[in-house]
Order: C-alpha cells, then sequence, then structure tokens
C-alpha cells in the first residue's frame, strides 16, 4: 500500500509530526517527520523539504543545533539533487537558520541575515511566498525585529513589531499574530498603555515561549534556586543525563530526580530543556 500511497502517507505524516511538535512532544513529532521523509522520499515529493526542516526544529528545541544544521544541509541537497528552482525553497531554509541563531542567542549574525534574506523576499512584490509557507515574508519581519530587540534597538523593533501585528491582523494569521504579541510585551508597552499579551498561550517550544512565560509571571516573584539545584541545572543544560549527574555531584540518582521536580516546579515548567530556556531567560544560567 505504501507504494501506491506514498505521497499521500508521507503528508499526512509531515501533519501529524508539526501537531506534535504543537503539543510539545518530540519524540513522537521526530518519528511522524522521519516516516514523511521516506514516504516523501519514496514518492519524491518535494515536501521531504519540510520534513527536514521540521526534524530541524526538533532538534533545536532539544538544544542539538549541530544536528539541526546537519539536516538544514540535507534539506538544501535534496532540493539541489531534484532539481527543484532555488526561490522555491532557499527562503525557508534561511528562515529556519535565523531561528537556531535566535535560540542561541546569537543576535548580531541574526538580525544580519534576518536584514538579507528580508531583503530576497521583498524584493520583488509580485513574489508569492514558498508553498506551505504564506505568511514566510511576516516570519523574517518578526525575525529581524527580534534581532533587534537582541541587538538593544527597542524603539526600531516597536515600531517594527506594532506595523507587523496590523499586517498579520489583517491577514489572519492568528499564531503569527500571539507571537508578534508576545515580543511587543517583551519590549514593553509605551508609556501610558498596557502591553496585550495573546489570549491563547503559545506550545511549549515556540520560540517566544518563554519570553511569554517571563511576560505572564513578571508580577509574581518566582521561588529561588538553592545552590544545589543551580549545580544541577548548570549540569542539565550541558546535556548531562540524571545517571552522569549524580556521578560527578556525588549523591543518589533519586536525590538529582527530587533535584529536577523542584527546578521545574519553581520554574514554572514541565521539562529540562523547557527549564534551561526559562532559566536564561531569568540569567541564571548565561
Amino acid at each position: 500500500m505504501s507504494g501506491r500511497h506514498s505521497l499521500l502517507l508521507g503528508r499526512l505524516r509531515l501533519l501529524q509530526g508539526e501537531l506534535y511538535l504543537l503539543r510539545g512532544d518530540l519524540d513522537a513529532s521526530e518519528n511522524a517527520l522521519r516516516r514523511a521523509l521516506e514516504y516523501g522520499t519514496e514518492s519524491a515529493d518535494p515536501y521531504v523539504l519540510h520534513a527536514l526542516i521540521g526534524l530541524s526544529e526538533v532538534q533545536a528545541c532539544r538544544g542539538d543545533f549541530e544536528q539541526a544544521r546537519l539536516h538544514l544541509s540535507s534539506a538544501t541537497r535534496t532540493m539541489q539533487c531534484a532539481k527543484i528552482k532555488h526561490n522555491c525553497y532557499q527562503s525557508i531554509i534561511v528562515y529556519q537558520h535565523l531561528r537556531l541563531l535566535a535560540r542561541q542567542g546569537a543576535w548580531a549574525p541574526m538580525l544580519s541575515m534576518a536584514q538579507a534574506a528580508q531583503a530576497g523576499v521583498e524584493g520583488d512584490s509580485l513574489q508569492l511566498p514558498p508553498l506551505h509557507a504564506p505568511s514566510l515574508r511576516q516570519r523574517i519581519e518578526l525575525m529581524v525585529a527580534l534581532g533587534e530587540q537582541g541587538t538593544g534597538q527597542m524603539q526600531a523593533a516597536r515600531h517594527r513589531l506594532e506595523a507587523l501585528l496590523a499586517d498579520c491582523e489583517c491577514r489572519r494569521f492568528g499564531s503569527l499574530t500571539r507571537e508578534v504579541q508576545v515580543a511587543l510585551a517583551r519590549i514593553g508597552a509605551e508609556p501610558g498603555s498596557a502591553p496585550v499579551l495573546p489570549e491563547a498561550p503559545l506550545a511549549a517550544y515556540n520560540l517566544l515561549a518563554n519570553h511569554q512565560s517571563a511576560s505572564a509571571s513578571a508580577s509574581r516573584p518566582v521561588t529561588e534556586l538553592t545552590p544545589r539545584e543551580v549545580c544541577v541545572l548548570q549540569l542539565v543544560a550541558q546535556g548531562l543525563s540524571n545517571q552522569e549527574i549524580s556521578n560527578q555531584l556525588f549523591i543518589s540518582l533519586n536525590t538529582v530526580k527530587a533535584h529536577t521536580v523542584h527546578i521545574n516546579h519553581k520554574l514554572g515548567v514541565k521539562r529540562r530543556t523547557q527549564a534551561v530556556m526559562r532559566a536564561k531567560a531569568m540569567g541564571l544560567l548565561a
């Protein structure tokens, strides 16, 4: 059956993988996206591009940026071998590179790349966005604004985000509208006005999810981590397993698990990767 319907099955697996990613289930998302890649390769479906980009995003959410970039290199090679026109895929791959830089906090190089990408997609006003990425132009605009924020250009970022918010609302880009609202709240509203937070929360691993959490919890104090919990969190950020942390700190495995539970509770998260991202946003980790 897979031989006859591999294209359809690949598209369905791709959608499934994207939905799992929105739910924050990275393992299920990776499994679905790998199946999508298999089916897509079998049927020579150019949508394998989005399976590889999805796999890149999964690895980025795990903090494995080297593997995330390898998936993007594979995406470029796959499109070139299939003789797909450059303008049908390159801007999408560049956008994912921007997301990787943003997750790493590399704001200066990210801003330069985002501005170049913006010039590229706006060079021809009649050019349609790539298939499966109708909001690509607006998403690159958001990356420019985030780069401006990250490099201290707050006024420029605010003006850009306000214009982008109006554009996204007009085009009914619901999820992107929420992201722009969170980015604006991160900057802070103009004097005399209150920041507007989205009614619906962002997905757990959304690029701006940690900023949303910081804005929503700014009015309530976060319980301070103990020195031992900070040590555990630093080792978690280095990618060590619970057993490796136990060996390095000379404490039992159960004690490590208890510390991670307390850390997650104090930071208001559910997963190790979220705890690291939250701690970095709060300045607890470099």
